[in-house]
């Protein structure tokens, strides 16, 4: 099979049938912010390691490639990042020694070798296995091998009891990060959706997995971050607990 970049969207091409990825997610999107005269210059590359799929396009005036879109077949999600880059590839990764306790532990998830359940003649093993890798826009060559950078996962809006403002006082960020690198934003409007956000309040995750807050309004959302370096791979959303603070 293949995944597809075409000129309505993202698909998987399976040899018989073509899936829709992209639709109701980053095709309109893509579309809308494509430099359609230079769609010449979209990148593309496999990260098998990761389950994802990266494409890099010139997005608004440019004319290099300078928007990513990365997606993952496991989680089937998308994520989105700005590098100015001139093509994506993939490179051959050193193998492995069974001496080299840290990168058995990155591939297998232990050193036991009871315990790992993949095959000894496994391509994870090989030199053969890819990566990521990209020539930026200065011609140098660079992989994605760097610790996590700032992490800001935004909500939509929601209206948690119709007919009435909410008090705020605990939202839990459901993450699998640490306490020590989880803060959040709470936005509230007042009356109506149309209004402009305000920043209601700040506060850190606390051991219990909550951030307490003090907040009021109709409507809500969250902004939650992750600090920079932090190891985290999931994101789910946010849980708000509150309680009514009288007619609107």
């Amino acid at each position: 099979g293949a995944y597809v970049c075409a000129e309505d969207g993202f698909y998987w091409w399976d040899g018989l049938n073509a899936t829709p990825i992209g639709q109701d997610k980053v095709d309109k999107a893509f579309t809308a912010d494509l430099n359609y005269p230079y769609r010449g210059r979209i990148t593309t590359a496999i990260d098998a390691r990761r389950r994802s799929w990266m494409i890099a396009y010139p997005g608004g005036s440019s004319t290099l490639a300078n928007k990513v879109l990365i997606y993952n077949w496991v989680d089937q999600r998308w994520t989105h990042d700005e590098i100015d880059v001139q093509a994506l590839l993939e490179l051959p990764r050193d193998g492995v020694s069974a001496d080299d306790a840290a990168a058995v532990t990155a591939i297998a998830g232990t050193t036991i070798a009871d315990s790992i359940a993949i095959s000894v003649d496994s391509p994870a093993w090989r030199e053969s296995r890819r990566a990521w890798a990209c020539i930026d826009a200065t011609r140098t060559l660079k992989t994605f091998t760097g610790s996590p950078r700032l992490a800001i996962i935004e909500t939509g809006e929601t209206l948690p009891i119709s007919g009435c403002s909410v008090h705020f006082h605990e939202v839990y960020p459901i993450v699998d990060a640490e306490p020590g690198n989880v803060s959040i934003e709470v936005y509230t409007k007042a009356f109506r959706l149309g209004e402009t956000p305000e920043l209601a309040d700040t506060a850190d995750m606390n051991e219990l997995g909550c951030c307490n807050v003090r907040a009021e309004g109709r409507y809500v959302r969250a902004r939650v971050k992750m600090r920079a370096g932090a190891p985290w791979t999931e994101a789910i959303g946010v849980a708000w607990n509150g309680a009514p603070a009288g007619e609107r």
